[in-house]
């Protein structure tokens, strides 16, 4: 971390200033047209001798030199663009994500590596605040002919674009924080892992973390947390278990690959589950919040959503009704039987 502080301010203070106060290219040990080596045995980036930043690098990595798997930085082959470099510091180690044995996600030990971006022949680096991963995006690729790269650090995500000849500007920013919303409730987090994966877990409120925000989403119903497990996506197929929680994040129940959940008019909601029974044996069962099965297995089960107005005149999609499944034999019935209340 002491690295990373120094980086940031080391960055920070040549950008404030510009090039042209810096030594001269006699001060220098220069490498190659882009990178020079300090004193302190560190790589800086260098424009035609005078400094873009100070000598902090570990190393500095030419474009498609980088394996990892959240890095998509290939050797571009543009004469519009510059070649780039991606100056590399490493503090320790970091958590991240990667897939659990069963697909899911967990958390995972990796170099802590970071990487500050620079287009040869520029004055300036293209990211201030250091990557912890990130990708290229071609012109193509956003259909617009600009040139991107996205980026994360610390949970949050970072858009930087090309807007002129070896200038770029962050053209977005996304935070990964921590939602208070109601005081005594377990409180929301969200961290942007990657490009494509934001996860979301649970603070309580403090802000001390209490479930990891590893999850494709959560919810909260009643004293309860669902929290769904698969590597970035929110859909049923893709999610490979879904863990009920109370508010201290201790697991209540892990029977379930997903849960699903309908309105069943004003307060009230009800839950069926996709699993496999004691003997391994995959169904559908209507539940409730800890995952008690209030009826017995089907072989699929299917909200129907239907228009309805309650007695104040509100309308809305509820589920009133689903189509289920057992012994080969599909038909319609009422979900009246398996409704839960809203605390």
């Amino acid at each position: 971390m002491k690295k990373l502080l120094a980086l940031m301010l080391a960055l920070l203070m040549l950008c404030a200033c510009g090039v042209q106060e810096e030594p001269k290219n006699e001060e220098l040990n220069m490498i190659d047209g882009v990178s020079y080596l300090g004193e302190n045995g560190k790589y800086g980036f260098h424009k035609e001798g005078v400094p873009v930043t100070e000598p902090i690098f570990d190393e500095i990595i030419p474009e498609g030199k980088i394996e990892h798997r959240l890095i998509y930085f290939p050797e571009i082959n543009d004469d519009k663009i510059g070649k780039i470099y991606a100056g590399a510091i490493t503090d320790g180690t970091r958590k991240t994500v990667g897939h659990g044995e069963k697909g899911g996600t967990v958390l995972i030990e990796e170099p802590n590596t970071n990487y500050i971006l620079y287009e040869s022949g520029s004055d300036f680096v293209i990211n201030e605040t250091p990557f912890s991963n990130f990708v290229y995006i071609e012109p193509e690729g956003r259909g617009n002919g600009n040139y991107y790269f996205y980026g994360v650090f610390e949970g949050d995500r970072y858009e930087y674009k090309r807007e002129s000849d070896r200038k770029w500007e962050l053209y977005a920013k996304e935070s990964g924080d921590i939602s208070f919303w109601m005081e005594g409730m377990p409180q929301s987090v969200r961290y942007f892992w990657s490009n494509v994966f934001d996860g979301h877990g649970f603070a309580d409120s403090e802000g001390n973390i209490i479930i990891e925000p590893i999850y494709s989403k959560t919810e909260i119903i009643n004293d309860r947390i669902f929290a769904y497990d698969g590597h970035g996506s929110e859909i049923a197929d893709d999610i490979v278990k879904t863990y009920i929680m109370d508010f201290d994040g201790n697991v209540v129940c892990d029977s379930y690959n997903y849960i699903e959940r309908g309105t069943y008019g004003t307060g009230r909601f009800v839950l069926y589950a996709f699993g496999t029974d004691e003997e391994g044996n995959f169904g559908f069962w209507f539940i409730d919040e800890n995952g008690n099965k209030l009826s017995e297995k089907f072989e699929s089960i299917r909200f129907i959503s239907e228009y309805m107005t309650d007695e104040s005149g509100h309308g809305d999609y509820y589920e009133n009704k689903a189509e289920v499944t057992k012994d080969g034999k599909t038909e319609i019935i009422l979900t009246e039987e398996y409704v839960c209340s809203y605390k």
